[in-house]
């Protein structure tokens, strides 16, 4: 990862919508979508961890990946279709490509933790937190590849992925997610790739800167969501961003911009942690 941008996205949920069959279709014919079975895996010998991650969470050739609440699905679908569609870029919305944690952890389920109690049945508590920590593992070990290997993370901080009431400054942001957080924490601590290919834009100066019944209670956990790492833009820098792009393709032409429609964000939008690149 050489960048991340924290998109602080309020009134404008909507905003993305005429786009969202165009991300849809993208990563559809990019990375077709496989239904693999963990039946065919599974017998006598110890199940192959990493046959199954291939099989379920296949590894993308992307250069934006989209952190996203579940709630906001369709608007990281229509995110991802205006980045590619307006700037030229490869988004990758793990959700949409991969096949589901979910249906990989209810196969775990089905095989491995039923307990006989005659025609009806249930799944033991020990073995299911085993299974579930198998499949958890092999989500996070994913995403976290994913992030590393992708250019740019853009964070999409709405209502529904961050809990802004309480917040009165970026660091004190929380979110409930656990897998929001997974990756804010993964793009703030893995290293910082310098770019391998060519940059477009011109380089500028850039500045420092418990116990509980579960019949009763719900359960709530609130992590820091580890933002600070990540340059904050809003709507107008998107909008500004595309109008450089749109530029730049009618100079150099469609296939001379792509990934490099990134650096003009570079430009536009400086680096809060500029010494990070390279390493921790």
């Amino acid at each position: 990862m050489y960048r991340g941008f924290n998109l602080s996205l309020d009134r404008e949920l909507t905003q993305f919508e005429a786009y969202r069959a165009t991300g849809e279709q993208f990563m559809k014919k990019r990375w077709p979508k496989l239904e693999p079975s963990l039946a065919k895996l599974s017998g006598s010998d110890a199940i192959d961890g990493d046959k199954i991650m291939q099989d379920w969470f296949q590894q993308v050739d992307a250069n934006v990946f989209i952190s996203h609440s579940h709630n906001d699905l369709g608007l990281a679908h229509g995110f991802a279709g205006y980045l590619h569609k307006e700037l030229g870029l490869t988004p990758f919305v793990d959700s949409f490509v991969w096949s589901s944690a979910d249906g990989l952890l209810k196969e775990f389920d089905e095989l491995y933790c039923r307990s006989e109690l005659g025609s009806d049945y249930r799944y033991e508590y020990k073995k299911r937190n085993y299974s579930t920590s198998h499949v958890h593992m092999m989500l996070a070990a994913s995403l976290s590849e994913v992030i590393d290997r992708c250019e740019c993370i853009i964070f999409l901080n709405t209502p529904e992925s961050i809990e802004v009431k309480d917040a009165k400054e970026r660091a004190e942001e929380k979110t409930a997610s656990p897998w929001i957080y997974h990756e804010l924490n993964t793009s703030r601590l893995i290293r910082r790739n310098p770019l391998s290919r060519p940059r477009f834009a011109k380089k500028t100066a850039q500045r420092e800167h418990i116990t509980m019944d579960s019949a009763s209670l719900e359960m709530h956990v609130n992590y820091k969501a580890p933002v600070a790492h990540l340059a904050s833009i809003g709507v107008v820098d998107l909008g500004a961003w595309q109008v450089d792009v749109r530029k730049a393709r009618e100079t150099l032409g469609d296939s001379l911009v792509g990934a490099m429609a990134l650096d003009i964000l570079y430009e536009r939008v400086p680096d809060p942690n500029p010494r990070l690149l390279g390493g921790r």
